[in-house]
């Protein structure tokens, strides 16, 4: 019997890199929500001191570039790991009666519509189950990685059969 891996990602990474952003975030906007105002010049022995609205100093500048820098990394860190664990089989046959007990009430509908009929082509499954194309490529996409079934590319279609 085949053993299933489960891709996923540590928490403690997702969280320092939310950590990251919550701080970046922050710093961000108390940088950009208060720019140096006050200039001091000193000539000699006098001291001018003058109110200049929006004035970033180089600091600040390289401030907001180093967190917006960090902000952007993580969110798409995030964004990127979002995705649902996919289940990967390792090297070997696939037990096909553990992998059917891994799909969802959709995904069985389709395998079930795909044994029935040995060979079918994708927009009959479409047609069939009511689903979306965009909603039965990614349910394919999934059983095909799961080794269930294989898709053959003919002209402008799939033809969608059980893996041998």
């Amino acid at each position: 019997m085949e053993t299933l891996e489960v891709n996923s990602v540590g928490r403690e990474t997702r969280l320092l890199a939310l950590i990251a952003v919550t701080v970046s975030a922050i710093v961000l906007t108390l940088k950009l929500s208060t720019p140096a105002y006050v200039q001091v010049i000193i000539e000699g022995n006098s001291t001018i001191v003058r109110e200049i609205p929006n004035l970033y100093t180089s600091r600040d500048v390289v401030t907001v570039l180093v967190f917006s820098f960090i902000l952007g990394f993580c969110t798409a860190y995030l964004l990127s790991r979002h995705v649902r664990p996919e289940v990967k089989l390792k090297v070997g046959e696939v037990d096909v009666a553990e992998a059917v007990k891994l799909l969802s009430e959709d995904e069985l509908k389709v395998y079930t519509l795909v044994k029935e009929e040995g060979l079918i082509y994708q927009h009959e499954i479409v047609r069939a189950t009511g689903f979306s194309k965009a909603k039965v490529s990614r349910i394919l996409d999934k059983l095909e990685a799961m080794g269930l079934v294989e898709r053959k590319r003919r002209g402008m279609s799939n033809i969608v059969l059980l893996r041998k």
